[in-house]
């Protein structure tokens, strides 16, 4: 038994490993737009659908997790958006905020897009 949770982690350790070399740039990008993002007090948005909103779920539920962390899917997805109606609130978003856009302004306007959409559905449920 021991040899085989100690194949498992060796898989999980090279697995690990490659995405560092591969990804190495977009994750560096990543970490400086978070530390930035949470120097200036603005919130950080994690997204997932499907069986990847755990990731979402994971950093956001998390005791002891950074504060001002915001689960999007997760939260859309309780209050009745599908994943189709996610993935165009979206897309607009981007289009509203223009390409020239910092990653907090577009993901501000994705919270907001969002929240619109729910209210709209749930109201147009209650007719």
């Amino acid at each position: 038994m021991t040899r085989l949770i100690e194949t498992y982690r060796d898989k999980v350790v090279g697995v690990l490993d490659k995405l560092v070399v591969e990804q190495r740039a977009a994750l560096e990008t990543a970490q400086t737009w978070v530390a930035e993002t949470l120097r200036n007090d603005g919130l950080v948005y994690a997204t997932g659908s499907g069986h990847s909103h755990l990731i979402a779920a994971e950093v956001f539920y998390r005791a002891g997790g950074i504060a001002p962390l915001q689960a999007i899917f997760d939260a859309a997805r309780h209050f009745g958006l599908t994943a189709d109606e996610i993935w165009m609130t979206l897309d607009e978003s981007l289009s509203e905020s223009g390409g020239d856009a910092t990653v907090t302004e577009y993901l501000d306007e994705c919270a907001g897009a969002l929240a619109v959409r729910i209210l709209a559905k749930h109201r147009a449920a209650a007719r």
